[in-house]
């Protein structure tokens, strides 16, 4: 998508932005790689771009719906708005995709993303109606270099690279995140922006979901006519690249936990005791109040996994196992994105078992004479007597006694 009037802005940014790839070049991965050594989550840094914009859903579940049909792809390309193609900027509705709007349909680049953006529920005027911090407003939200300055100066998390190969390399990328790319010189007369989903089924894989007048290896969907159309492909850009910016979607992260007998000599091999069947709340809050999901443990006190938003959750359990006290810690859990579903946060919890030692108490008694002192015993030997626990039998004592059971409360 060719933006006019962006040359004297890029004048403006020649320096910075030099200044800045030379920082780039030497880590490329920035804070990317600050995370993923560190252990902390890539979402830390700030809200992702969908997030900040309200989505309720996230990009790859939309656009995994449509993968195999026409809905988006095959959508003729095209810089449209009430005043057809090519007329004024600030009036372009380029969103409109082929399932939706029949013969009638067109998206630019950043059309594609604002109608995908739009089906995740987001309000994507927020961008269109933007002023970055440099003065810079052409447009609407049809307009990429309105994205990468929103993701700039509202901390959105972001990571530029100096090309294709290292941004494939930094292991960020997930399937959805948005990748735009900024000409080498706007100055030139053919240079534009470029904007669209990465769509590799992991981080190094160079597929590219987009709407564009030029695709290298396309995969799925075609162009039907000359102008371009909306395709599965190679990462192409549209112009020699000064910087490639992954743009962070929302990736659905995933917990589970482990539970154990805070007592195993006791409670292993033992009937009385089981692991299956504790539940455990997942919360949002740290009062417990807002539930959105539940761990329930089997026998072996493995929990099932679920999916969530990235996020600190807190954990409580809210029905105990057969014969364990209810656990009343609460704990908590960072979920990221990158806690994908074969590798999730594994909380490790323990239970209590009620286990009052069984106690015994020996009393002996002729009749309805109890004896205490050695020496004052009758000699006839009579058989044991239980109260209130008639089947536990035992060989006679040589002296006459009562035992009571103290069994667990």
């Amino acid at each position: 998508m060719k933006i006019l009037g962006r040359i004297k802005k890029s004048k403006v940014l020649t320096a910075v932005m030099t200044a800045v790839l030379i920082f780039q070049s030497a880590c490329p991965t920035g804070l990317a790689y600050a995370a993923q050594k560190s252990g902390v989550s890539a979402y830390s840094a700030g809200q992702t771009i969908d997030q900040a914009l309200g989505a309720t859903k996230t990009v790859e579940s939309v656009l995994s719906q449509h993968e195999n049909d026409e809905y988006y792809l095959t959508t003729p390309y095209g810089n449209k708005g009430p005043h057809g193609e090519g007329g004024a900027i600030d009036t372009w509705d380029c969103w409109k995709p082929k399932g939706e709007y029949g013969s009638g349909a067109y998206m630019n680049c950043t059309g594609f993303v604002v109608a995908v953006l739009r089906a995740c529920g987001a309000d994507t005027s927020i961008i269109g109606n933007y002023t970055a911090k440099d003065g810079y407003n052409r447009g609407n939200e049809t307009n990429a270099s309105k994205w990468d300055e929103y993701c700039r100066d509202n901390n959105a998390v972001s990571y530029t690279f100096s090309s294709k190969e290292q941004m494939l390399a930094s292991g960020i990328l997930e399937k959805g995140d948005i990748i735009y790319m900024e000409p080498a010189d706007w100055n030139h007369s053919n240079s534009d922006c470029h904007i669209g989903f990465f769509w590799g089924s992991n981080s190094s894989e160079d597929l590219f979901w987009h709407s564009s007048s030029h695709a290298d290896g396309i995969v799925k969907g075609y162009f039907p006519n000359s102008a371009g159309g909306n395709v599965i492909s190679k990462i192409t850009p549209k112009y020699p690249v000064r910087y490639y910016r992954v743009i962070k979607t929302l990736h659905k992260g995933y917990l589970t936990l482990h539970k154990d007998s805070s007592n195993k000599t006791l409670t292993d091999a033992n009937d009385c005791y089981s692991l299956a069947g504790a539940e455990y709340g997942v919360y949002t809050d740290s009062n417990c109040s807002n539930k959105v999901a539940t761990l329930t443990t089997n026998a072996s006190g493995n929990a099932n996994t679920v999916s969530l938003n990235p996020g600190r959750y807190y954990v409580k359990e809210t029905k105990a196992p057969k014969g364990y006290f209810t656990d009343s810690q609460v704990y908590t859990a960072d979920v990221s994105g990158a806690n994908r579903e074969s590798s999730p946060v594994k909380l490790s919890v323990s239970d209590n078992p009620a286990n009052d030692p069984m106690s015994m108490l020996l009393g002996k008694f002729d009749g309805q004479k109890t004896y205490n002192g050695a020496g004052n015993l009758p000699q006839v030997p009579p058989p044991l007597q239980v109260p209130s626990s008639p089947s536990i039998t035992t060989p006679p004592l040589t002296t006459r006694a009562t035992m009571t059971l103290r069994t667990p409360t």
